[in-house]
């Protein structure tokens, strides 16, 4: 479970990854270990904007599908550089 500062903590860094190595590792290897985590994140830092449409959308919808994905993928990212 990731505590809310620690999550906006990370959403924070996922829209400004410039030079943030630490960060840039942990995305590598989430890409590399885990694409189907890799991917929602990747696409929402395209396009913070995505992740509200994600979150309302219908339960059994491909976008409802991504948000879970992009949360589980927030979770193995914040073990991944916070422990």
């Amino acid at each position: 479970m990731i505590l809310d500062t620690d999550r906006e903590l990370l959403l924070h860094r996922l829209k400004q990854p410039e030079g943030d190595e630490e960060l840039e590792y942990a995305l590598d290897r989430l890409r590399k270990n885990f694409y189907q985590l890799w991917k929602p994140i990747r696409e929402y830092q395209n396009e913070p904007e995505v992740l509200a449409e994600w979150e309302e959308a219908p339960r059994h919808s491909l976008e409802r599908a991504k948000a879970l994905m992009f949360e589980e993928g927030l979770r193995v990212l914040d073990a991944a550089m916070y422990g």
